[in-house]
């Protein structure tokens, strides 16, 4: 919602705050990986490829932060 919804009022400040946010989403699928594997190793296991997409994610919404 930020990225798109907020882009049209806000404009490039919305990436940058979009970007402030999806950072913490990795940050907090790592932590949930992370304690996922003193429980189930195999759940955490089958975050990572959330994790790797959530990663891509963010370096697309760095690059077109950074581009406009």
């Amino acid at each position: 919602p930020v990225f798109f919804g907020l882009y049209p009022t806000a404009g490039v400040s919305a990436l940058w705050i979009a970007l402030v946010i999806i950072v913490a989403i990795d940050g907090l699928v790592l932590l949930t990986m992370l304690r996922f594997w003193a429980v189930r190793r195999l759940a955490a296991l089958l975050l990572i490829p959330y994790w790797a997409w959530v990663l891509y994610a963010t370096t697309l919404n760095v690059y077109i932060a950074i581009k406009n």
